[in-house]
């Protein structure tokens, strides 16, 4: 019998997916099931005897676990992590090819296998140490900003909440201003004016907006997505196909890179879904010093 801890936001999900109701499915398929809620500031408690870590929560909650499990340099660091998505994005999930009922996914376990997820270093900006879902500038920490001043607004639907986010940042790309911004990836210069600067690690973010399709969170690679002033339609046009619900493909360049650095006309970035304005405009570096996570994926 495997064991595991779980790790679950207590907020998100539903009715049908509250602790009891969790520890029950996952326990019901042969695994012996600890239990740490994810609090604000952080974990309670890994046994010393897991075998494997389950996240049960969105986007925020896996970046809370990863952020307790590499700064605080925890021996659980090393343990494979099973995701069960719960959040309304779930970018990371989608990416790693998880989805569907807890139930499915608990039984697929048994066959997954461990993969990697490359951690990306943020120098230079208080506030933020990591990404692991993606960092960037423009029209997605006005995103933020907007959706923030709404919150009390918005209804507990994920999927009422995920119309709301793409029809505010439709709005934002039709009337956002480009800023200058010096990109030097990996020593080549790619500055110029953008309305969106977004350096990824997953294919999507925000409201499971797919910029970056070629982008492999365990290559050891960053997915760059530069949009000009140029490209502004093309952006707005894809996100009206996915208000609209019509399959389509964002048409832009991207770059690849091991090493990014990024001075941005502005004060606001994000970071995963944290939104931080900085204090005073400074160059910021991106890279990584080998650090991983290990996640539970589906065979390919």
């Amino acid at each position: 019998m495997r064991i595991a801890t779980l790790l679950h936001n207590p907020v998100a999900g539903d009715e049908a997916h509250t602790k009891d109701k969790l520890i029950a499915l996952i326990e019901s398929r042969g695994y012996k099931c600890h239990y740490s809620p994810v609090k604000e500031q952080g974990l309670d408690h890994i046994h010393e005897d897991t075998e494997f870590i389950i996240v049960a929560g969105g986007d925020g909650t896996v970046r809370k676990v990863a952020k307790q499990l590499l700064l605080d340099k925890s021996p659980a660091s090393h343990l494979p992590i099973a995701l069960l998505p719960m959040g309304t994005a779930n970018n990371i999930a989608r990416t790693l090819g998880i989805s569907g009922e807890p139930e499915t996914i608990i039984r697929q376990w048994a066959t997954m296998q461990p993969g990697t997820v490359d951690i990306w270093d943020v120098d230079n900006l208080p506030g933020a140490r990591f990404f692991c879902e993606g960092f960037g500038f423009g029209v997605f920490p006005q995103l933020i900003t907007e959706m923030r001043h709404h919150d009390e607004e918005l209804s507990d639907s994920p999927e009422k909440r995920m119309e709301a986010a793409l029809s505010t940042l439709h709005d934002i790309t039709v009337s956002y201003k480009p800023r200058h911004c010096v990109v030097i990836a990996d020593g080549t210069d790619y500055s110029g004016d953008y309305i969106m600067v977004e350096v990824m690690n997953m294919q999507c973010i925000g409201p499971n907006l797919v910029l970056a399709y070629e982008a492999d969170p365990g290559d050891s690679y960053m997915e760059i997505v530069l949009i000009s002033e140029s490209e502004k339609e093309e952006l707005a046009r894809y996100i009206s196909d996915r208000i609209s619900g019509v399959e389509s493909r964002l048409k832009c360049k991207t770059l690849k890179a091991k090493n990014v650095k990024i001075l941005w006309d502005g004060h606001l970035v994000h970071v995963d879904d944290e939104l931080i304005e900085m204090k005073e405009i400074k160059e910021i570096n991106l890279s990584s010093e080998g650090k991983v996570l290990h996640f539970m994926v589906p065979k390919t």
